[in-house]
């Protein structure tokens, strides 16, 4: 039960001690980033400029990355698992070793140079210093960042960045447009039905809609006596038919086949 109470505040404070350890006079080096890795200082780090710098290269974030690499857009990466930093340098594209939430970490990018910033980390507390510390770097400098859902993503538009992406909401557009695809619903329709649920509406009564086949009239309830007592409507046309043919003046029934 303890455990429980005191994990989250633990989660809060750790990288702030961190930072504030980092910062103190005489013992801070023991606490800071090991930057050795960090080509802060050779040729190629010298001449980065106008280029896009890309902190969280996981799952989502290298996408971004060997993408604008493909392109031949100027890109470095940063990540703090060095497999993934090794193999991002496999494929040509400049990675720094580090956690980007690190002011020295994000200055060996040369952030103050770049021509944008995109945040790709999942933890929105990281991604906020990290929006913050790149436009400590250059006031004007664009960043796009990931988001975990609408109120982070509005939270990190108002810490400074441009814009926010939330992966789950995109990847759920993706599937919805294919399946509309699927369903034959025009393609002029696609975006404007997706832009809907973007903005936080929902769509399930345009998709309708759209999905709904024409309206058909009702069948007509009889207006014989006869068939109105009996129901008649929902018997099969032959049982109906000899309904008509042959009532049974008794009872006001039909004399349906087969019954005595």
């Amino acid at each position: 039960m303890l455990t429980l109470v005191l994990t989250p505040s633990l989660f809060w404070a750790a990288p702030r001690l961190d930072l504030a350890l980092a910062r103190a006079p005489g013992i801070g080096s023991c606490f800071r980033p090991r930057i050795d890795d960090l080509p802060s200082s050779s040729s190629s780090a010298a001449g980065w400029a106008n280029h896009i710098i890309v902190a969280g290269c996981g799952q989502v974030g290298s996408h971004v990355a060997l993408a604008l690499h493909a392109l031949g857009v100027p890109v470095i990466g940063i990540d703090q698992d060095f497999r993934t930093v090794n193999a991002l340098r496999a494929q040509g594209v400049p990675a720094l070793y580090g956690d980007a939430s690190y002011r020295v970490v994000l200055a060996a990018a040369r952030p103050e140079r770049a021509r944008a910033l995109v945040v790709a980390l999942p933890d929105y507390g990281a991604a906020r210093v990290v929006v913050l510390n790149g436009l400590a770097a250059r006031a004007d400098l664009e960043i796009i960042v990931r988001a975990r859902d609408p109120r982070s993503s509005e939270l990190l538009r108002r810490a400074g960045a441009r814009d926010a992406v939330e992966p789950e909401l995109e990847g759920g557009l993706e599937l919805l447009r294919r399946t509309l695809t699927t369903l034959a619903v025009p393609q002029q329709e696609h975006e404007r039905i997706l832009a809907g649920v973007r903005s936080g509406a929902s769509a399930a009564t345009e998709v309708g809609n759209l999905l709904r086949p024409p309206e058909q009239k009702p069948a007509p309830i009889a207006t014989d006596p006869i068939l109105r007592q009996t129901e008649a409507k929902v018997l099969p046309e032959a049982w109906v038919a000899s309904a008509l043919a042959h009532p049974d003046p008794d009872i006001g029934k039909p004399h349906l086949p087969g019954k005595a």
